[in-house]
């Protein structure tokens, strides 16, 4: 009773944002990928970022449109080998907010894209929904991808991605 009542509270002070494309394990090509979602009474401020293990990589805040859709993208990067890529939907604090928004002008003007490292405080940053990806090379080898997805699932693999 307790856990319902808090998501409750949660969704009645901040809203809810979804992402509803893509889905999750879904293969994506490399480079910058489209995401949509739906809203609902979202009065927070709500970010995408990739991440790996304390490494994350701030992508874009989301546009919060008054029609409950809203869509954004990010970016898998452009390693030539297949990946798995993992993109967080995160609701930040203002104060959150305003770093981050400094943190990507700077980025921009110095031309960085590396990864910030940060152990971000709940009160500060809650991770609101979280997807992994399998990114791609090219659409050359996408049929390859999904069958090799499909053998896994099914248990028969017998060989190794080029």
């Amino acid at each position: 009773m307790g856990y319902q009542t808090w998501n409750w509270w949660q969704k009645h002070c901040h809203g809810s944002v979804l992402i509803t494309r893509p889905h999750n394990r879904e293969p994506v090509l490399r480079g910058r990928v489209e995401v949509e979602g739906i809203q609902k009474n979202a009065k927070a401020h709500f970010w995408l970022i990739t991440a790996a293990k304390d490494q994350y990589w701030l992508q874009c805040e989301i546009n919060l449109r008054s029609d409950a859709v809203w869509k954004a993208e990010f970016d898998t990067g452009q390693s030539p080998v297949p990946r798995t890529c993992t993109l967080l939907l995160v609701r930040v604090s203002d104060f959150a907010h305003s770093l981050f928004e400094d943190i990507k002008s700077r980025s921009f003007k110095a031309n960085y894209h590396g990864a910030i490292k940060m152990s971000p405080p709940s009160s500060d940053f809650e991770v609101v929904q979280t997807l992994v990806m399998c990114a791609n090379q090219t659409r050359q080898n996408l049929p390859q991808i999904l069958g090799h997805l499909a053998r896994l699932r099914s248990g028969r693999v017998r060989k190794q991605l080029p």
